[in-house]
């Protein structure tokens, strides 16, 4: 029940294959269908809905794979992001001069002032969005495996959260410079997308295939690409799913301008065994790391990420900070002592970690630290020095292990390193 006394569809329980939804429940109107209210019906195949409806909520008919056909009545003034994810065959069946609805080959469009596309189902390889649409809505292109390509217009002003979540064939897309506000990450499940962003954008950009907000210093996107990724000095904040399910990736540095890390921002990274989170960072929203089984977190003991890491479950290696006496290394010796490490993999990123920090604050002098690769060697390495602790290395870690040994051989003179006490928590 509504707070106008209409009634809501909250949860469908029939097994009907052709439904006429009733204008009255229990004597009272029914103006609205509710979020995920057919979720899952994989009966249903075609609907025809009342003049009373209004509204439809959030993926009301999500997962209604067999779902072909929905008749739309003149009454519909609102609509939640797709409702129709999962229908990969729908047709939108909207009476000609509708108020707020238009169907345009085969597409769901809400007309002005908003113009939002709702809903592109899975039948197109190649598509352009009509010039005048303002917006792409939440989830619009869902699970699209067929798209290959996506012409965006000039008109076109907003995009939604993960617009483009699952359409695992688009391999380009052109962000134009109305394109002035991404909610969060559109290419969740992209394995293949390179953004590409018009050089007059003022919101928008892309360094080394990453999208980034200019404005709120943002990192919305990372393709799944890169194996190990240093975020640039600068950026403030991970968004929202900005990393969302990258299979490929394994470490990651964060720099001390980050101070938040959005919702589900590494959710799903299965092969990410390495974050360096400073202690600027201060928020960490929820479900970050969620699914990262193979995560281990490096922080300082009493920051804000350590205390999320041991509050959420999260394996966490504490550094203790450095102490005065200072060592020196050549890069054998390095090598041999993190292989000798009881946790070596540990040492070789908290080593890598410790020098980055200090050189980057002007702390270390030493020359031979201008070729930073040293330390993305030592980083990149870290599932190869635990490999080499159970002799279990794969061809694949033994050409990773060599490409780093290489990187360190290549520098030269002796590295100052500083000792750190090491805590391990376990999860």
């Amino acid at each position: 029940m509504l707070e106008d006394g209409t009634a809501e569809i909250n949860k469908y329980i029939g097994e009907d294959e052709n439904l006429e939804v009733a204008e009255e429940a229990e004597g009272h109107i029914v103006t609205s269908i509710g979020k995920q209210a057919f979720r899952i019906s994989l009966n249903l195949q075609s609907i025809t809905l009342p003049e009373t409806i209004t509204s439809i909520g959030d993926y009301a008919f999500e997962s209604c794979e067999n779902l072909r056909v929905i008749n739309f009545p003149r009454s519909i003034k609102e609509m939640g992001n797709n409702p129709f994810v999962r229908c990969a065959d729908i047709q939108f069946v909207v009476p000609e001069k509708h108020s707020f609805l238009v169907e345009s080959e085969g597409v769901l469009f809400s007309k002005n002032p908003e113009a939002r596309l709702i809903c592109c189902p899975n039948i197109k390889e190649s598509y352009t969005i009509p010039k005048g649409a303002k917006s792409i809505g939440g989830y619009s292109f869902f699970g699209c495996e067929k798209l290959r390509s996506v012409t965006i217009p000039d008109s076109m002003t907003f995009i939604g959260p993960c617009a483009f979540d699952g359409c695992i064939n688009l391999s380009s897309i052109t962000l134009p410079d109305t394109v002035k506000e991404i909610e969060d990450n559109p290419f969740t499940n992209c394995p293949n997308i390179e953004i590409h962003v018009s050089d007059g954008n003022p919101t928008l950009e892309v360094k080394d295939r990453v999208l980034f907000d200019k404005n709120d210093k943002r990192l919305i996107c990372f393709p799944d690409t890169e194996v190990s990724y240093g975020i640039p000095e600068g950026t403030k904040s991970i968004g929202t799913r900005a990393f969302y399910s990258c299979d490929s990736l394994i470490n990651v540095t964060v720099p001390e301008s980050v101070t938040e890390i959005g919702r589900y921002a590494f959710y799903g990274c299965d092969n990410l065994n390495t974050i360096i989170l400073p202690d600027t960072v201060t928020d960490i929203k929820e479900k970050a790391f969620e699914e990262c089984g193979a995560l281990t977190v490096i922080a300082a003991r009493d920051s804000y990420a350590a205390r999320y890491c041991e509050e959420n479950g999260v394996s966490c290696i504490l550094t203790e900070g450095v102490k005065e006496e200072t060592e020196y290394y050549d890069t054998d010796e390095l090598v041999a002592a993190c292989e000798e490490y009881t946790s070596s993999y540990h040492a070789a990123l908290s080593y890598a970690n410790s020098l980055y920090m200090r050189y980057r604050k002007g702390d270390v002098k030493d020359t031979s630290l201008e070729d930073i690769e040293l330390l993305e060697a030592f980083i990149d390495a870290k599932a190869v020095f635990d490999a080499l602790q159970t002799e279990q290395m794969t061809e694949e870690q033994i050409e990773y292990y060599e490409e780093a040994s290489q990187s360190v051989d290549a520098t030269e003179g002796g590295i100052i390193m500083k000792d750190i006490e090491l805590t391990e928590v376990k999860k």
